[in-house]
């Protein structure tokens, strides 16, 4: 992710978030924070731009497949899901969602906290009766976030759960800033096109 300066210049090229995504009028320049909430804007707006590309019409008669079902998600009629052990929903888009926006916020700081409600072990958990199933669900999870490799995928899920990693040394810097993720909030909302 690209630097912003106070003036809205992004100084270097970026993976994730591009010029583009940065809508440098929408804060005012003493906007509290501001380099901070520019990158997190950009970095959600890059996500919701996936997630509606994901989210199934609100007139398909089915909107979900349960992980195995050989479908990635990508017709629009129905978007790939798995049950957590809470037996709540978790989709392809929560994933993806938050290992983007994750990633591109670690990107830019490196040294804060993240806590998210999504890690790699429950979407290896929740598919691991079906290999087949989980290779499909990464694969689509590969081509959605445009990350190349399952270790990308999954460590940019699990950096929501960064906050509870002890420090690896004494000379590990403070975490400055705990940055708190629900990729998706009302999933089941979601699901029904809402």
């Amino acid at each position: 992710v690209g630097d912003i300066d106070d003036d809205g210049d992004n100084n270097k090229s970026n993976r994730g978030i591009h010029d583009d995504d940065y809508d440098y009028e929408e804060l005012p320049l003493d906007f509290p924070r501001r380099k901070e909430a520019l990158v997190a804007l950009a970095a959600v707006r890059r996500a919701c731009k996936m997630t509606c590309s994901l989210q199934p019409n609100p007139s398909s008669s089915a909107t979900t497949t349960v992980v195995g079902d050989n479908n990635n998600g990508d017709n629009k009629e129905t978007i790939s899901t798995v049950t957590k052990v809470d037996a709540s929903p978790v989709t392809l888009a929560d994933f993806a969602a938050q290992a983007m926006i994750l990633t591109d916020l670690a990107s830019a700081y490196p040294d804060d906290s993240f806590l998210a409600e999504e890690d790699s072990q429950s979407l290896s958990s929740s598919s691991s009766s079906d290999d087949t199933a989980y290779r499909m669900l990464m694969e689509s999870l590969k081509e959605v976030t445009n990350m190349s490799t399952d270790e990308e995928v999954i460590d940019g899920l699990d950096l929501g759960q960064k906050f509870l990693l002890p420090p690896k040394s004494d000379d590990e810097p403070v975490v400055k800033n705990v940055w708190c993720l629900d990729p998706i909030d009302g999933t089941k909302g979601f699901l029904r096109g809402r």
